[in-house]
């Protein structure tokens, strides 16, 4: 079955173009619990996979933690029998990849999306699986992604952090389209937001299927409906697209911080056909600088998980929960 794989950087419209090919009868696009940047990260905790034992808690575990995703998702009753039975290897990239596919089956779909983003990162792994989907590089100016991660309850808070997270996975994403050109689709957010119908048509065009003016209703649908109830990072999905949602960072970054994020990113700004507008910047960013946005970070990230929504902790108590569990039990065996 073919597979569509977003990358880029979270808060870049993801959400508003999943929901949009999610209203084309042939894909399947379901709010993504992040399997991969989860376990990968986990994975030598289970022991080699040759035991079918330390597989079947791999498996166990991840369909726990999809059924505890913050966005529930639909027509899911799958179990783990059922799952192992599609799989063509033990490793969490054909697991990831299996229950992919039967979710788009129970959407009577003949395509699976995933928009998880950071997924960039283990391109490489999905593809030695024989894993290959079709990447839909989604990019918005960085500095307007800043401006949406200090206000979200996930993600690095200082501007540095945010420059470097979104300059390295432009990279990432680039290097992508450099080895599978065939596969790689580049789209801007702004484009997006300002020609919906005629970038979703790329996107069809480039995956094969027809495309159907139902993608503008979307936030009509009972998926959007579902996500803009889960947090409130999600809300404006339930609205028609906000043509002119850019430059919020000329209002919501400092000047400083401004001239900071093009210091660190400005490559890839310019890359992207992004304006500067300004060359302003500090004079050098040593160990003692980095140190001291390290610490500043780390106080924006505790303010924004203590400022947060009673119910969007509500909604991710139970994969916190779950993760929590799954780590002490890997560790304690490790130990």
């Amino acid at each position: 079955m073919q597979g569509i794989q977003f990358i880029g950087t979270q808060r870049s419209g993801s959400n508003l173009l999943r929901l949009m090919l999610n209203q084309l009868p042939a894909i399947s696009a379901p709010h993504p619990p992040h399997i991969l940047s989860t376990f990968i990260p986990l994975i030598e905790g289970y022991g080699e996979f040759e035991s079918t034992q330390s597989f079947n808690t791999l498996v166990k575990d991840v369909l726990n933690w999809v059924k505890a995703n913050p966005v529930a998702w639909t027509n899911w009753d799958m179990d783990e029998s059922e799952i192992i039975s599609r799989i063509h290897d033990n490793s969490i990239e054909s697991l990831f990849a299996a229950i992919y596919e039967l979710k788009a089956l129970r959407d009577e779909a003949s395509m699976w999306c995933c928009k998880s983003l950071a997924n960039v990162q283990f391109v490489d792994r999905i593809e030695r699986k024989n894993i290959h989907p079709i990447y839909i590089h989604l990019v918005r100016d960085g500095r307007d992604v800043a401006c949406s991660f200090k206000n979200a309850i996930v993600g690095p808070k200082h501007v540095y952090h945010l420059a470097k997270k979104w300059s390295y996975e432009q990279r990432l994403a680039h290097e992508v389209g450099l080895k599978y050109p065939g596969r790689y689709v580049l789209i801007k957010y702004e484009d997006l937001i300002e020609h919906p119908s005629q970038e979703v048509e790329r996107i069809c065009d480039a995956v094969g299927i027809a495309y159907s003016p139902q993608v503008m209703n979307y936030y009509k649908s009972k998926e959007s409906e579902i996500t803009a109830k889960s947090g409130d990072m999600w809300k404006n999905v339930i609205n028609p697209v906000i043509a002119d949602n850019r430059y919020k960072y000329r209002e919501g970054l400092s000047q400083d911080e401004i001239g900071l994020f093009n210091q660190v990113a400005g490559s890839e700004l310019k890359q992207y056909g992004y304006d500067l507008e300004s060359d302003r910047g500090i004079l050098e960013i040593d160990n003692g600088q980095i140190q001291r946005y390290n610490d500043e970070n780390d106080l924006l990230i505790q303010g924004a998980k203590n400022s947060a929504s009673t119910t969007d902790k509500a909604l991710r108590k139970p994969q916190e929960e779950l993760l929590a569990k799954i780590k002490n039990r890997i560790y304690s065996y490790e130990l």
